[in-house]
Order: structure tokens, then sequence, then C-alpha cells
């Protein structure tokens, strides 16, 4: 079993190399994963997973998996979970490294899908088109698809 420091500090250096744009993180290629992001190593890999809190509270959390090798199927063998619900996370009633697990996994969680879904690219693409003195957007035609909102936003 791996222990729970042992995971954290795991977090804190993916969270060093991610800011530092020396993490490769990718969307993960489950379905049930959207917005969720996956780092593949040569013999394992880490999932970074969101849950909404429809059938719990919200949470952020982290597996270090062990991938099969023919395949690429992580299996989680060790996790960290954060709370990521205002409600759940009380300072009064809370202990102090929930506290510390949450803020650790937020951040890691922000910075990594900012990597993977190019955050700074696209708020930079819309706030250029919204500076410039013309039209914004591009003409709809016939055979344009209509956009997909997420739920999640």
């Amino acid at each position: 079993m791996i222990q729970h420091s042992r995971v954290r500090e795991v977090a804190r250096r993916l969270l060093e190399k991610t800011n530092a744009g020396l993490a490769n993180w990718v969307a993960h290629p489950d379905d049930k994963h959207s917005q969720d992001c996956l780092l593949r190593l040569d013999k394992a890999a880490v999932e970074l997973t969101y849950h909404d809190g429809t059938a719990e509270a919200p949470r952020i959390q982290l597996d270090l998996c062990r991938v099969d090798p023919q395949n690429f199927v992580p299996t989680p063998v060790a996790t960290l979970i954060a709370y990521d619900d205002s409600e759940e996370l009380n300072p009064q009633e809370t202990d102090p490294q929930d506290l510390a697990d949450s803020a650790l996994l937020s951040e890691l969680y922000r910075a990594a899908t900012r990597y993977v879904y190019k955050w700074d690219e696209v708020i930079e693409a819309i706030e250029s088109a919204l500076n410039s003195g013309g039209k914004v957007g591009v003409e709809a035609t016939s055979s344009a698809r209509k956009p997909q909102l997420s739920s999640r936003f």
C-alpha cells in the first residue's frame, strides 16, 4: 500500500512539472471522463478526475495507476481524494490535511486542464476578437452544426 504522504508528494511534484510546462497531460480517452486528464508514462499512468457531485459530494480524485502494457488499461494502485465543496470543507470541522489536499488537487486539476484544453489560448483568442473593431464570430452556414454546450458550465 502506498502511503498518502507519498501520494501527496507525487501530486506536489506533478503540480511543479505541470506549472513548468514539463508534464504532457492529455484529455482522458474514456468518454465517461470528459474534462478529465491522463498522464501516460512508460509503466504507469496518472488519472486526474473531477466528479461533479451528482452521486456524491463534488471531488477531485488523483489515481496513480499501473498499466497493462498490451492495451494501456490503467488500474489504480493509490488514490488521493479531495472534496471540492465548501460545505464539505468547513474549516472549523475539517482536518487541516484535508484542506491542504483540496487546495493541492484543485490547483493540479486547474493546471492540467489548462494545459490539455488550452484555456489560455482560448481566452486570448476571444479577447483578441472582442478587442477588434469589427464584427465578432464566424458567419453560420446551412451546413454548420449547432454548438453543443457542456452541462457542467
